[in-house]
C-alpha cells in the first residue's frame, strides 16, 4: 500500500486507489520485476558470488567489457536523476525512476544470462 501510494500519489495531489491497481502494481513492479531480479542474481547457477567480487576487484576486466561499463555509465546518469527528484521532494517521480532502472538492469541481467 505504501509503495502504491508513494509511486501513485504525490505531496501535491492525492491518490486515488482500488485494491486491483494496488495488487497490479505489486504484481508487476515488485514482484515480477524487483523480486525475480533479486532471485537471479542471489540464485542463479551461473553467477557466484565469490567470483563476482573477485572480478569486481580486477578493473580490467571490467574495463575490456564494454557493454557492461556503458549500461553503469547510464544508471549512474539516472541515478543523479533520482536524486535530483528527492531534493525537490517528487517521491512519485524518484520512485518511477528507480522502477525504471530496476526494469533495465532486470533485462540486462536477463541478456548477460543468456550469453
Amino acid at each position: 500500500m505504501r509503495y502504491y501510494l508513494a509511486r501513485e500519489g504525490g505531496m501535491k495531489d492525492d491518490a486515488s486507489y482500488d485494491n486491483v491497481h494496488i495488487i497490479r502494481r505489486y504484481d508487476k513492479d515488485l514482484k515480477s520485476q524487483l523480486g525475480n531480479l533479486a532471485s537471479r542474481l542471489t540464485r542463479s547457477k551461473k553467477w557466484n558470488i565469490r567470483e563476482a567480487v573477485q572480478s569486481a576487484q580486477n578493473d580490467a576486466a571490467m574495463r575490456n567489457d564494454q557493454m557492461h561499463r556503458s549500461q553503469c555509465d547510464l544508471l549512474l546518469r539516472q541515478y543523479d536523476n533520482i536524486e535530483r527528484k528527492m531534493r525537490q521532494v517528487n517521491v512519485p517521480a524518484a520512485l518511477n525512476a528507480t522502477i525504471d532502472i530496476i526494469y533495465q538492469v532486470s533485462a540486462f541481467a536477463i541478456m548477460d544470462c543468456c550469453r
